[in-house]
């Protein structure tokens, strides 16, 4: 599917309504009561969320399982569902963050580090922050300017910028109560994502702004900014020292880089994946890739890692290394997701005696990671029926949910960062064929099978019966991270037991460069996929499968929210809101917004009435073809606008950044997005000759 970019360019009107001058820092709403919800905006708050009333968390609490317990909008009435007022954003830039909505307020971040407060009854604009960035010129292109969304504590707001600053504003009036600079250098680092607060300190990462820099997570005092302590995630190439939490560990660090690779020790950015964990009293950070491959072969900690630190100090408390080396773009800073689940603990068949009595939370059944495909699903059946034949009373553990980078979903327990389980997400993957479940690591293509195929060799029956079965077979390389989109930020509903994310969906290409006689790409960084839409998927941690998935009709898309009203929220690319069934996948809402979305919505109450909040604004213009149904592929896609519209058309989504709110009964009309109109190439593949369409880079976080 070809996408050409539209409204990515600055444009120098500004939407009526919203008023973003450089002196918006010094603009105050009116004086409130002296009371307000946002003050009680605390630890004890975050733990759970409450009951839904609010919604103060850019994960709804400390556990960012994006779930609501609110229920009024459910399957039996969400087609009633419309919107209740909009107010239109900045124009041209593409908003990401995640609504927050504390005592009748909502509170958003616009792209360019700025922020804006609304009455949610009305729409009426209370204040808004200008950080003072410098604005793009006319016909200039806006890339990386996102941002994820603001952190609330006791009454102030908090948001980081692009070029470094932590700031700390009023909620009541907008006023900037601080500000510091979190970089070593001004512009040496940015920041796109959400603070997080722990015990008065405000928890931030950072992205990089220039090169040779190196990643770190810090904690500042929330009531003066002052620097509490501060975790480096990469040691210095001299061997030198930070003074900081990181040191001792990092000297360890240093060993498994290599003299090469460690000359030039970089990146292991810390940016969406910060999460709290108030029953262990533990941060969980998730670190970025790092440049280039390991010249050594070392594993270059702690690069693509899970790292758990004492939030009072950032003590190094364990680590797990999803992808060994920090191949680029294996990142491990996607989103969290914190749960407490009834994960069997493997047991392989070399202690397995026939006749035993099985032990209390432990389940019986070797618990093989299955691959992909219809081998797979032979397993993971298998597995299910011989759990349910042992009636195994497993008890809840605590664990880590992760859809990395690396194409694999893990489930780890966040008591000792111990493997539980790596699914693979995707099919087309060479770089692993999956993980030793005892020691963790990943498998090389083909070891898997080895150890199969070889009884006598080292491996243990025990250590062979732990790994991902999964057959040698010549693949194309797994694709790169698409890096347009935001993150992807995942819900999950505790009443079903589902995790929901989206997942981008590639179709094989016919020619690329392979080795010789083997069919595979000669590196592995390289895609060899064509992107083709993408997928929402609903996943079992527990049996590690998928229990339903569907289709979405373009590859950027924003992320879900689920909630007691047995929903899932997603909005898609194309420009619509839609309502799933979260048990079975099926579509029972599907809202035109006029724009596409690239954000995740969040629902909270109003004078008693729940209220969906999102924020939208993405638009290009996508070759379309023919809905599943009229190719004959099967069901169409969750998001489908119109099954009749014919392949070969063009769709052309407006870029209009608005904040929506929607509640059963809403009656306001909103432009849809222009119907497909006849594309001047006749297929979605080009014609050969013809001149490529012109294109702008797409905003990314």
């Amino acid at each position: 599917m070809r996408i050409q970019w539209l409204g990515l360019l600055a444009p120098v009107i500004l939407l009526a309504g919203c008023d973003f001058s450089q002196d918006d820092k010094d603009k105050a709403a009116p004086s409130p009561p002296a009371e307000v919800a946002a003050t009680q905006i605390d630890g004890d708050f975050l733990t759970t969320g409450g009951d839904g009333t609010n919604w103060a968390a850019i994960g709804f609490n400390y556990y960012e399982q994006r779930f609501s317990p609110l229920s009024a909008i459910n399957r039996s009435n969400v087609e009633q569902l419309g919107v209740d007022w909009t107010v239109d954003l900045l124009p041209g830039q593409v908003p990401q963050s995640t609504p927050l909505a504390v005592d009748g307020k909502i509170y958003i971040t616009a792209p360019r580090s700025r922020v804006v407060a609304f009455d949610a009854a009305t729409g009426e604009q209370l204040w808004s922050f200008n950080a003072g960035l410098a604005q793009p010129g006319e016909g200039q292109k806006v890339t990386g300017v996102g941002n994820q969304g603001l952190a609330i504590w006791k009454g102030r707001l908090y948001v980081g910028t692009l070029d470094g600053q932590l700031i700390a504003l009023d909620a009541i009036t907008g006023a900037q109560l601080w500000s510091i600079q979190t970089g070593t250098a001004t512009g040496q680092y940015r920041i796109t994502s959400a603070p997080r607060i722990v015990k008065n300190m405000v928890i931030i990462g950072s992205g990089r702004a220039a090169d040779g820099g190196r990643g770190y997570v810090s904690a500042y005092d929330t009531t003066d900014g002052a620097l509490r302590w501060r975790f480096y995630t990469v040691p210095k190439s001299d061997g030198a020292v930070d003074q900081s939490s990181s040191d001792a560990v990092l000297g360890t660090a240093r060993q498994t880089w290599g003299g090469a690779a460690l000359g030039a020790a970089a990146g292991g950015y810390v940016t969406d994946a910060i999460t709290y964990d108030p029953d262990l009293d533990r941060l969980y950070v998730g670190v970025g890739a790092g440049p280039g491959t390991a010249p050594d072969g070392g594993d270059r900690l702690f690069l693509s890692s899970i790292v758990a630190l004492n939030p009072d100090d950032g003590e190094f408390l364990w680590h797990y290394q999803e992808t060994p080396g920090g191949r680029p773009a294996y990142g491990a800073n996607q989103p969290f997701v914190l749960a407490d689940l009834p994960v069997p603990t493997a047991i392989p068949e070399a202690k397995a005696t026939p006749g035993a009595v099985p032990t209390p939370g432990v389940a019986p059944c070797p618990m093989i990671a299955p691959p992909p495909g219809p081998e797979g699903d032979t397993i993971r059946r298998a597995q299910a029926e011989c759990q349910a034949r042992a009636k195994v009373s497993v008890p809840n553990r605590k664990v880590l949910l992760h859809a990395s980078d690396n194409g694999f979903f893990f489930v780890i327990d966040r008591t000792n960062g111990k493997l539980i389980s790596a699914t693979p997400l995707f099919d087309q993957q060479r770089w692993a064929e999956g993980y030793d479940l005892q020691t963790g690591r990943p498998l090389q293509p083909g070891s898997a099978a080895q150890a199969r195929n070889n009884p006598s060799s080292d491996a243990a029956p025990a250590s062979r019966n732990a790994r991902q079965q999964t057959a040698t077979t010549s693949r194309p390389a797994f694709p790169l991270v698409d890096p347009a989109r935001a993150p992807r930020w995942m819900s999950f509903n505790p009443q079903t037991g589902l995790i929901y994310f989206t997942l981008p969906k590639y179709s094989a290409q016919a020619s690329g460069e392979t080795t010789a006689g083997s069919g595979v790409s000669t590196d592995a960084r390289q895609p060899r996929w064509s992107l083709d839409g993408a997928q929402i998927v609903a996943f079992d941690p527990v049996t590690a499968t998928v229990r339903w998935q569907r289709d979405l009709s373009v590859a950027q898309n924003g992320s879900p929210l689920s909630t007691a009203g047995g929903l899932v929220f997603l909005g898609t690319g194309i420009g619509r809101l839609v309502a799933l069934d979260a048990a079975t996948g099926e579509t029972l809402y599907n809202q035109d917004l006029g724009s596409g979305i690239l954000s995740a919505p969040s629902t909270f109450l109003i004078e008693g009435v729940q209220y969906i909040a999102v924020t939208t604004g993405f638009g290009a213009t996508f070759d379309w073809p023919a809905p599943q149904s009229a190719r004959g592929d099967g069901e169409s896609a969750a998001d489908d606008s119109d099954a009749s519209e014919p392949a070969g058309w063009l769709l052309r989504v407006p870029a209009r950044p608005r904040l929506v709110m929607l509640r059963i009964g809403g009656s306001t009309q909103l432009p849809a997005v222009p119907r497909a109109r006849p594309s001047p190439v006749p297929t979605p593949q080009s014609t050969p000759g013809s001149a490529p369409s012109p294109q702008a880079e797409p905003a990314r976080p």
